[in-house]
C-alpha cells in the first residue's frame, strides 16, 4: 500500500509540474521575446553565438555580450505571471565565460510582471538575483539575493563560482518549507534554511539590556610587571645626524643656507619602553553578556513567497565581454529543470572540451614546430658566428655572456640620484595647464633616503604627463626588456589610478604628450577599486592596440615592486612581477593580432536528414480527459462580510484561490528518438585570411618613454627604470630594489604596523575605560533620581495623614446627627404602649457608642 501511495505521489508530482519560462535562443525570434532596455544610450550590444568552441553549432547558441567595459540590460516577460506559494521555485540557466573574464557579472534577475523592461537598469526592483559574479582574483562568488519587505538581502555564506572558460549550469531551488539549495552543474554546493542564511528577520536572541558586567570582573589576562623598571640608558633619539656625511664642496651657505648633515637611523634607538607582562592573578576570563528572547522577533512561514512573478532579465557590468547565456528555465519542478539541464551537463560541456583540446593540440603542435625551426636557425647562426670569430673572442663570449645575444646594450636607464638633474632629462607636457606636478621622494617606508629617491606624483585627482627621450633603436632580431620599480604610499579600497609607463617612437612631441598620443607598448599596473587590480601589457600592431587575453594580477601593498616585460625575437613573451612569472608563451596565443587559424567550413551545412533530437514526445501518450481545469477558482467557503454595503461597495464576489485540481499545461512523456544520430559537429578548415607574421614582436623606431596616467590618490613613486636587451643588466637593476630598497621598507613597515597596533589597542582601552566611567555615572544618576522620588513620595504620604483623620471625624458626626433626626421622627409615629421608653433606652446606648467613637 505504501509503495502504491509513493508511486502515486511521484506521478502526481510529475503531471502537476509547470514550466513558467523557457529560453534556448534556438531561433531568430529571440529579439521579439526579449526587450532591450533604453534606460541608457550606451548599453552594450547583444548577439547570438555559440562561441569559439562548442558541442552543437545550433543548440549551443546563446545570448552573448559583445563590447568591453559596458553595462548590459535586457529582459523578457512571462506569458502569464504566477505565485510560488505552496510550491517549489526553480531558476536555472547556463553561463560560459569563454573570454576568461576578469571582472563582470553573470547573474540573472527575477521580477514582477509589471516591471518596465524598456527602462530596466540597476535600480529596477527585483524579487531574486542569482548567478556568478567575478571581479579580479578576490571575488569569484555566486550571488543569491532575495527581496523581502523593501530590502535586498544577500546570502551570508560564500559560494564560489566556476572561473574557467567552459559552460556551467547554475540552479537555485527555493522550497515552500523555507529551505533552499544551490547547484552548479547538477551538484549541490550549498543548502540550508532561509531564516538562518539571510537576515530577513530580527535575531531570536538579543543581549539582556539589564545585565551589566560586574565592576570587579577583571578581563585582563596579563598585566604590567611592577617590578620591571626602565633602564637608565634606554631613551635615545630615533634619528641622528649622519656622522659620515660631509658638506659638498660646491655648497654655498649664502645661497643654499646653513648646511646640515642628513638624518640617519640611530643604531642605539630601542623604541618606546614597555614593562614586561605577567599573569594577572585576578583574571576571570572574558565576560559573556547574557541573552534574552527578542520581543521584536516574529517568525514568518512565507519568507519564500513571491505573489507576482512575471519577468526575467540580465542587468550586468562587464570589463571584458564575451559571456554566453543559454538554457534558461523557471519552473516548479526540480525534475523538469534537471532534465532540461542534461543537454548542458553532457553534450555541450563534453563537446566544448573536445573542440578546445583539439584547438590547443593544433596550436601546441605549431608552436613546437616554430620553436624547432627557430632553434635550427639559431644553431646555424651560432655556427656561422663561431667560424667568423677568433678563438679569443669565442672564449670571451663564452665567459661573459650566458645570454641569447652578445654585445648587450642599455638604451635607457634612470635612477633619479642626481638631485634636480632629472629635470633636464624629463619634459613635462604642456598639453593641459592643470597636469599634476612631480617631485622626488622616497616615500613613507624606505631603506636609504638618498638611494631610494624616485619620481613622485604629488596631487590627488589629477592627470599626469611627463616623458624622456633617448637615441632611437630597433629591437629586430634581439630581445627587448622594459623594467621599472613602482610604489604606492597607500592603497585604500576606493583607490583608482594608473601606475604604468609607455614606450613611444623617437618623433614624440614631448610638450604635447597626452592620452591620445600613439605609443608602441604600454606596460605596468593599473588600479581601480578593490576589484580591478591588474598589469597592463598592451601592444600596438598595424595601428591598433591589443590587450593581453590573460589576466595579469599585480602585487597590492605599500612597498616597491619590480615589473619586467621581455619580448623575444621568436615571437614569445614573458612578464614578471618581482621576477615571479605572471605569463609566458607565444604572442599569437596571448593576443588577437592575427585572424584565427581555423574557421568553420562555410560550404558545409548540417544534412537536412540529420536528427540530433535525442528524445521525442511519446505518440502513444494521451492527455487524460479530466486534465484541463482552471488554474484559479472562487473560494466558496468565504462568506460575505456583515458590514458589506452593495450600494457603496458594489456587488460582492468571493475571492479567488488556486484550484487544487489544476495540473498545469499537459505535455506528453518523452521517449528515446530511434532516428537520433548524435550531435553534428561543424567541420573546420584552414582560414584563408590567416597570415602568419614572424615580426609580431618588432618595434623598429623606439626613442621615448613616458608616464601618462590619471590618479585619484597621488604619491606613486617610479624608480630604477631600464630599457635593454640584456636579462643580466635588467636583473642587476632589479636587485637595487629587491635586495636594497625592499628590505628596508619591510623593516620600517613592520615597525610602523606594530606601533599602529599598539596605538589602536591603547585607544580601545581608553574608550573602554571611558565607557565604563560613563556607565557608572549614568547608574549613579539613576540611583540619585530614584532616591529623590522615594523621598518625595514619603513626604507627600506623611502630609496627607492628618487630613484623612479629620475627614473621618466629620463623617462620623454627620452620620450620628442623621440617625438622631430619624429617631425623633420615628418616636412621633410609635404608639404609647411602652415603645417610647424602650426607644429612649436604645438612644442612650447609641449616644454612648458615639461618645466612644469620638474619643477614638
Amino acid at each position: 500500500m505504501e509503495l502504491y501511495l509513493l508511486l502515486g505521489l511521484i506521478c502526481f508530482s510529475a503531471v502537476s509540474a509547470k514550466t513558467y519560462f523557457k529560453e534556448e535562443f534556438s531561433d531568430d525570434e529571440w529579439e521579439n521575446r526579449w526587450i532591450k532596455s533604453k534606460h541608457k544610450d550606451d548599453f552594450g550590444k547583444w548577439e547570438i553565438s555559440h562561441g569559439k568552441f562548442y558541442g552543437d553549432a545550433v543548440k549551443d547558441k546563446g545570448l552573448k555580450t559583445t563590447q568591453d567595459a559596458k553595462f548590459y540590460s535586457i529582459g523578457a516577460k512571462f506569458d502569464k505571471s504566477f505565485s510560488n506559494k505552496g510550491k517549489s521555485l526553480v531558476i536555472q540557466f547556463s553561463v560560459k565565460h569563454e573570454q576568461d573574464i576578469d571582472c563582470g557579472g553573470g547573474y540573472i534577475k527575477l521580477m514582477a510582471s509589471d516591471a518596465n523592461l524598456e527602462d530596466f537598469h540597476g535600480e529596477t526592483p527585483y524579487h531574486i538575483m542569482f548567478g556568478p559574479d567575478i571581479c579580479g582574483p578576490g571575488t569569484k562568488k555566486v550571488h543569491v539575493i532575495f527581496h523581502y519587505k523593501g530590502r535586498n538581502h544577500m546570502i551570508k555564506k560564500d559560494i564560489r563560482c566556476k572561473d574557467d572558460i567552459f559552460t556551467h549550469l547554475y540552479t537555485l531551488i527555493v522550497n515552500p518549507d523555507n529551505t533552499y539549495e544551490v547547484q552548479i552543474d547538477g551538484e549541490k554546493v550549498e543548502s540550508g534554511e532561509l531564516e538562518a542564511d539571510w537576515d530577513f528577520l530580527p535575531p531570536k536572541k538579543i543581549k539582556d539590556p539589564d545585565a551589566k558586567k560586574p565592576e570587579d570582573w577583571d578581563e585582563r589576562e596579563y598585566i604590567d610587571d611592577e617590578d620591571d623598571k626602565k633602564p637608565e640608558d634606554w631613551d635615545k633619539p630615533e634619528h641622528i645626524p649622519d656622522p659620515d656625511a660631509k658638506k659638498p664642496e660646491d655648497w654655498d651657505d649664502e645661497m643654499d643656507g646653513e648646511w646640515e648633515p642628513p638624518m640617519v637611523d640611530n643604531p642605539e634607538y630601542k623604541g618606546e619602553w614597555k614593562p614586561k607582562q605577567k599573569k594577572n592573578p585576578a583574571y576571570k576570563g572574558k565576560w559573556i553578556h547574557p541573552e534574552i528572547d527578542n520581543s521584536e522577533y516574529t517568525p514568518d512561514d512565507n519568507l519564500y513567497v513571491y505573489e507576482d512573478i512575471g519577468a526575467i532579465g540580465f542587468d550586468l557590468w562587464q570589463v571584458k565581454s564575451g559571456t554566453i547565456f543559454d538554457d534558461i528555465i523557471v519552473t516548479d519542478s526540480v525534475e523538469e529543470a534537471k532534465k532540461f539541464g542534461e543537454k548542458t551537463l553532457k553534450k555541450t560541456k563534453e563537446g566544448e572540451k573536445k573542440m578546445k583540446e583539439k584547438q590547443d593540440e593544433e596550436e601546441e603542435k605549431k608552436r613546437k614546430e616554430e620553436e624547432e625551426k627557430k632553434k635550427e636557425e639559431d644553431k646555424e647562426d651560432d655556427e656561422k658566428d663561431e667560424e667568423e670569430m677568433g678563438e679569443d673572442e669565442k672564449k670571451k663570449d663564452s665567459e661573459e655572456h650566458d645570454e641569447l645575444y652578445v654585445n648587450s646594450k642599455i638604451y635607457f636607464q634612470e635612477q633619479f640620484k642626481d638631485g634636480d638633474g632629472w629635470k633636464d632629462r624629463w619634459v613635462l607636457s604642456e598639453y593641459r595647464s592643470d597636469y599634476g606636478k612631480f617631485n622626488l621622494s622616497y616615500g613613507q617606508f624606505y631603506n636609504d633616503p638618498k638611494e631610494d629617491l624616485g619620481l613622485t606624483t604629488t596631487e590627488d585627482v589629477k592627470n599626469y604627463a611627463i616623458s624622456a627621450k633617448f637615441p632611437k633603436f630597433s629591437n629586430k632580431d634581439k630581445m627587448l626588456i622594459i623594467q621599472y620599480a613602482v610604489k604606492r604610499f597607500t592603497l585604500p579600497d576606493d583607490d583608482c589610478g594608473g601606475l604604468y609607463i609607455k614606450l613611444m617612437r623617437s618623433d614624440l612631441d614631448q610638450k604635447q604628450f597626452n592620452g591620445e598620443t600613439p605609443y608602441e607598448i604600454m606596460f605596468g599596473p593599473d588600479i581601480c577599486g578593490i576589484y580591478s587590480r591588474k598589469i597592463h601589457a598592451i601592444f600596438r600592431y598595424n595601428n591598433s592596440y591589443y590587450h593581453c587575453n590573460s589576466f595579469l594580477s599585480l602585487i597590492g601593498d605599500e612597498l616597491s615592486h619590480v615589473y619586467t616585460l621581455i619580448l623575444y625575437p621568436n615571437n614569445t613573451i614573458e612578464i614578471f612581477a618581482d621576477y615571479v612569472e605572471r605569463i609566458s608563451g607565444d604572442l599569437e596565443d596571448h593576443y588577437d593580432f592575427l585572424k584565427p587559424r581555423r574557421i568553420m567550413d562555410p560550404n558545409v551545412d548540417k544534412p537536412a536528414d540529420w536528427v540530433d533530437e535525442e528524445f521525442i514526445p511519446d505518440p502513444n501518450d494521451k492527455k487524460p480527459d479530466d486534465w484541463d481545469q482552471p488554474e484559479f477558482i472562487l473560494n466558496l467557503d468565504v462568506k460575505k462580510p456583515d458590514d458589506w454595503d452593495e450600494e457603496w461597495d458594489g456587488e460582492w464576489e468571493p475571492p479567488g484561490m488556486v484550484n487544487p485540481d489544476y495540473k498545469g499545461e499537459w505535455t506528453p512523456k518523452e521517449i528515446p528518438n530511434p532516428a537520433y544520430r548524435g550531435e553534428w559537429i561543424h567541420p573546420e578548415i584552414d582560414n584563408p585570411n590567416y597570415v602568419p607574421d614572424p615580426n609580431l614582436y618588432l618595434h623598429d623606431n623606439i626613442g621615448a618613454i613616458g608616464i601618462e596616467v590619471w590618479q585619484v590618490n597621488s604619491s606613486t613613486i617610479y624608480d630604477n627604470i631600464i630599457i635593454t636587451d640584456s636579462i643580466e643588466e635588467a636583473k642587476k637593476f632589479a636587485a637595487l630594489t629587491l635586495d636594497g630598497t625592499r628590505k628596508g621598507e619591510e623593516k620600517m613597515k613592520k615597525e610602523f604596523d606594530e606601533k599602529l597596533q599598539r596605538e589602536e589597542e591603547e585607544k580601545e582601552k581608553k574608550e573602554e575605560n571611558l565607557k565604563e566611567e560613563e556607565e557608572k555615572k549614568e547608574e549613579a544618576s539613576l540611583n540619585q533620581k530614584q532616591e529623590k522620588e522615594e523621598r518625595k513620595e514619603k513626604e507627600e504620604s506623611e502630609e496627607s495623614k492628618p487630613n484623612i483623620i479629620q475627614e473621618e471625624k466629620e463623617e462620623l458626626k454627620v452620620d450620628s446627627e442623621r440617625e438622631l433626626r430619624n429617631d425623633e421622627e420615628n418616636e412621633l409615629k410609635e404608639d404609647k404602649e411602652g415603645k417610647k421608653s424602650k426607644r429612649e433606652m436604645d438612644k442612650k446606648e447609641r449616644w454612648k457608642d458615639d461618645s466612644r467613637k469620638e474619643e477614638l
